[in-house]
C-alpha cells in the first residue's frame, strides 16, 4: 500500500510539472485602460499607451523574454479627430521625449518572444528513472522495480511542449490580430494595437502627423522582420 501512495505521489507531481510551461493569458488591448500625454488630450490624433502588460496579466515566460531580449510589447490606443483617413506608418508615428518610437514588425515581436519549445526535451532523459521499493517477506526482502521515467519523462516534456506551442499560437494570433501596420483609421475611429518596441523608455507616448507636402521624409517606420 505504501509503494502504491509513493508512486501516486510521483505521477502527481509529474502533472504538476507538466505545466511548467505556464498558461497564456489573453491581452485584449480593448480592455485595457490607458494613459495618456498631457498633450494628448485635445490633440488631433490622441494616444493612450500601457506599458509591461506582460508581468501585470501574468504571462511570465513571455514577460522574462522581454527583459532578456530588450523588446517590449506595448498596448495603444489611438483615436484619429482629424477629417481624413490617416494611415498608422505613413501619416501617424509616435514618438516620446521627442524621441520616434519605432515599433518592430509584429512577426518579429513574436519571435523574439516566443517560448522555446525544444528545450522542454531536456526533460525527456527522466524516462530511465525507477523507483524501487522493499518489502519484507517471511523469507526476507523483496525488491519491487517501477520504471516511472517511462511516464514521468514524456509527460514532463511533450505536456510541456505542447502548452508552450498552444501558448505561442495564442501570442501570435493577439499580434497578428492587433497590428498596427499600414492601418487605415477613419475619421472619428479608435484603434488599439500592440507594438513591439525595442529599448522602450517607459516614458508618455504622442502622436506626430505628417502629411503629404511634409519636409520630413521617412522610408521605412517598421524594422523589417528577421
Amino acid at each position: 500500500m505504501y509503494q502504491l501512495k509513493a508512486l501516486f505521489c510521483v505521477l502527481c507531481i509529474a502533472v504538476l510539472l507538466s505545466g511548467c510551461a505556464g498558461s497564456y493569458r489573453t491581452i485584449n488591448p480593448e480592455s485595457l485602460p490607458y494613459r495618456q500625454h498631457p498633450t494628448s488630450t485635445d490633440a488631433a490624433v490622441q494616444v493612450g499607451y500601457h506599458y509591461n502588460i506582460l508581468t501585470e496579466l501574468g504571462n511570465k515566460k513571455f514577460a522574462r523574454k522581454e527583459k532578456k531580449k530588450n523588446l517590449n510589447l506595448v498596448a495603444v490606443k489611438i483615436t484619429n479627430n482629424t477629417d481624413r483617413t490617416l494611415i498608422f506608418g505613413k501619416d501617424i508615428f509616435l514618438r516620446s521625449e521627442g524621441q520616434m518610437v519605432a515599433p518592430v514588425s509584429y512577426m518579429r515581436t513574436f519571435r523574439t518572444l516566443k517560448h522555446k519549445t525544444p528545450l522542454y526535451l531536456l526533460y525527456l532523459p527522466i524516462i530511465h528513472l525507477n523507483v524501487t521499493t522493499v518489502e519484507q517477506t517471511h523469507s526476507g526482502f523483496k525488491q519491487r522495480f517501477y520504471p516511472v521515467g517511462l511516464i514521468v519523462g514524456p509527460i514532463l516534456s511533450f505536456g510541456n511542449m505542447f502548452k508552450a506551442h498552444s501558448n505561442n499560437k495564442k501570442f501570435l494570433r493577439e499580434l497578428k490580430a492587433h497590428t498596427l501596420q499600414d492601418k487605415s483609421i477613419k475619421p472619428g475611429e479608435t484603434v488599439y494595437g500592440l507594438l513591439g518596441v525595442q529599448k522602450a523608455t517607459f516614458k508618455p507616448i504622442e502622436a506626430e502627423i505628417r502629411v503629404k507636402g511634409d519636409k520630413i521624409v521617412q522610408d521605412e517606420y517598421y524594422i523589417e522582420g528577421y
